[in-house]
């Protein structure tokens, strides 16, 4: 039939130290120190909402550092917002996290 070419559809996901959090059915997702972050960061210096991920209309994913004197870091440089690569590396407060597009 139709479509057994097509190329195979990459989904964007969040690589936690415990868990994958998948990003396609969320608009955003929230990373910090507060208890209602889908991403639950720790350390003294760490926002309640320290950063968000925002899902641009073109399909891209936008990280934004939202407050937090640790900073928001992509690929060991500091940023104020990024728009996401497959591989990019998150860290914040020590704490790494992968967003990767998989399968």
């Amino acid at each position: 039939g139709r479509g057994d070419s097509a190329t195979p559809v990459l989904r964007p996901r969040l690589i936690l130290p415990d868990r994958k959090l998948s990003l396609d059915e969320q608009r955003e997702v929230t990373l910090g120190s507060g208890a209602d972050c889908q991403v639950p960061l720790s350390g003294m210096f760490v926002a309640r909402l320290h950063a968000r991920i925002v899902a641009q209309k073109d399909g891209q994913y936008r990280l934004v550092h939202v407050a937090g004197l640790a900073g928001t870091r992509v690929n060991g440089a500091k940023i104020s917002e990024h728009v996401l690569k497959h591989g990019d590396e998150i860290e914040i407060a020590k704490q790494k996290i992968l967003f990767r597009l998989e399968r």
